[in-house]
Order: C-alpha cells, then structure tokens, then sequence
C-alpha cells in the first residue's frame, strides 16, 4: 500500500480489518534495507566491524514538491496521515530500527514553515535511544 496508511490509529486499524477479511495481507514499502550498500552496512554493524553502536545521527533534509510549493494535502498534514513524520521520518524509524535494533524512548519537536498562516508538520528534531541504550538523533 502506499502511504498514507490511515490518517490516524483507527484508520490504518480499519485498514487491517478489511486486508484481513479478504485474505490478503497489507503492508507498506520501505526500500532502503533493500539496497546493497545498506545490507553491506548492516553486515558490518552485525560483525561488529565497526565497534560497538554507541550513537546514530540522521538529517533527512528533502524538500518535496508540495512543502516548495507550500501545497496543502496529506503530505504536509499530520491529520491527514502525513506531515513530516507520516511522509518521511516513518522511513527513518524503519530503517533505523532495521539496522540498531528496537526503539527504547523518543522525543520530538515539530514545527511547520516559517510565516505559514496555517500550522503544518514540515520539520522535525527526534532524538532517542536503542534498547541497546544506543542513541540517536533524527533531523527531518
């Protein structure tokens, strides 16, 4: 499926209902474990290659299409399922916790575009830890 799954919990819930009376299963594409290169890092990490994991640092500075053109839709829009962290940090969290393990804690600051009329979800500051007790800091 593509995102949006559901703008909120009950929606990607309904979403599951109905994937699961027709029998089908329902999932979101996240590709980056995919590529060579990060399966090659991986393999590294998990050797331990490169010592032990103690910090991740993330900045993920994109400008979409709809954030230039200050667009009002899904991608721009945290209630509508989107915002900077249903549109691109949700790709951080899979591909973090895909390389380092599990999430323990995390924290956020969102904000929107400077001089917006109207509040969006443009930008986020994350940081964390790993069950590991790694830590890690997201720019989004």
């Amino acid at each position: 499926a593509e995102k949006p799954r559901g703008a909120d919990v009950a929606g990607a819930e309904r979403v599951a209902r109905q994937a699961a009376m027709a029998g089908r299963p329902v999932m979101l594409d996240f590709e980056f474990p995919e590529l060579p290169a990060w399966k090659a890092a991986r393999q590294m990490l998990d050797a331990g290659a490169i010592g032990a994991l103690r910090h991740v640092g993330v900045s993920w500075m994109v400008e979409t299409y709809a954030t230039r053109m200050r667009l009002k839709n899904w991608k721009t829009s945290a209630t509508e399922g989107g915002g900077a962290i249903g549109n691109l940090a949700c790709h951080a969290f899979h591909y973090l916790e895909w390389f380092c393990g599990s999430l323990a804690s995390l924290s956020a600051q969102l904000s929107g575009l400077p001089g917006e009329a109207e509040p969006s979800e443009s930008t986020a500051a994350i940081a964390g830890t790993f069950v590991s007790g790694a830590s890690f800091n997201l720019s989004v």
